[in-house]
């Protein structure tokens, strides 16, 4: 048996926010033992119960995995990487849905940079990842040459981004299907004019949907007790999308805070989830509307049915340290 630490620290970000994750790792023979631990904190923590039930024999799943802000290449993404990797290996995946932050510092150059090699391809290789990881872009990728990780879907067998907005649709069985939209939330938390395109399209697609389950995943929050709970972005990207998506989706999906959050505001029918510890954390608070908040390194996993929506957030370890059911009649 071997065992190694590494220490990672390092300046994220242009608030220049510090943080620091301690790695180590025990080999036993082919078998490779992730832990990692972080200075971040949950205040005002609670400690909610949970069960995760079990699978119904005889019904049809759709499983799945988000996570978010993780393009650093350093330990604190290769762990969170092995423990997608060993929890799909033991419930297999569909698909991946990667929540932006991508590429972190500065995004990628051209669709012939090594980072997607180093940081995606590499990265996640393991025989129980080899599905289609549907990407969106980050405000780190939009440091670089953004349009390059749209261009690089005609390159890669397994990075999805058709275009900088987009939906694609699942088959869980006969009768039920849930349809996805992806969105390139930058320009819409910027208050760019140009996003009304964007938003107009989101809207006429919500309505024509049909699918049972509506799911919309970008980079940034629109609520979030995290880091950038309060900035101006996370505040216009709430005007400008919930009237449209209230009532329509069942969840929004989101990155951006390096924490993971479930928030169910009053009286509201969306449930916000934020799976932004794809490689790094920061500081949350848990505040009236949070269902459960964490600073762990880790991701989240999705068993989608007819009748139920089941999230479980894991550490890069593998414990499961809070599921959640959202039902549907």
């Amino acid at each position: 048996m071997k065992k190694f630490k590494l220490d990672h620290s390092t300046i994220f970000g242009s608030s220049s926010f510090l943080f620091s994750v301690h790695c180590f790792f025990v080999i036993i023979g082919s078998l490779t033992l992730w832990n990692c631990s972080s200075v971040c904190e949950v205040k005002n923590a609670r400690q909610p119960e949970f069960e995760t039930p079990a699978k119904t024999p005889g019904v049809k799943y759709l499983q799945f995995i988000a996570v978010g802000d993780f393009g650093t290449g350093g330990t604190g993404q290769r762990a969170v990487a092995f423990g997608m990797a060993e929890k799909a290996r033991v419930d297999p995946v569909e698909l991946v849905l990667l929540l932006g932050d991508n590429f972190y510092e500065d995004g990628v150059e051209s669709v012939y940079d090594k980072q997607f090699q180093a940081k995606f391809e590499d990265m996640y290789n393991q025989p129980s990842l080899q599905v289609p990881f549907d990407a969106v872009l980050g405000n780190h990728d939009y440091r670089g040459n953004a349009e390059a990780q749209v261009e690089y879907t005609g390159l890669s067998k397994r990075w999805k981004m058709p275009a900088r907005y987009y939906t694609f649709t699942h088959q869980v069985d006969d009768s039920t299907n849930v349809q996805f939209f992806a969105l390139d939330t930058n320009p819409i938390a910027a208050g760019d004019p140009q996003a009304a395109e964007q938003i107009t399209w989101l809207k006429s697609e919500l309505e024509k949907s049909r699918a049972r389950w509506k799911i919309v995943f970008g980079h940034h929050p629109l609520y979030s007790g995290g880091y950038h709970g309060d900035d101006p972005e996370t505040r216009a990207l709430r005007a400008a999308l919930e009237s449209i998506i209230e009532s329509k989706i069942d969840l929004y999906l989101s990155g951006h805070d390096h924490d993971q959050q479930l928030i169910k505001p009053a009286n509201k029918h969306v449930y916000y989830l934020i799976s932004g510890t794809g490689s790094q954390c920061r500081d949350v608070e848990w505040k009236e509307d949070t269902i459960y908040a964490s600073t762990n390194l880790g991701f989240a996993w999705f068993r989608l049915s007819r009748r139920e929506l089941l999230v479980e957030f894991l550490t890069a370890t593998g414990k499961s340290e809070y599921a959640h059911v959202v039902a549907k009649n």
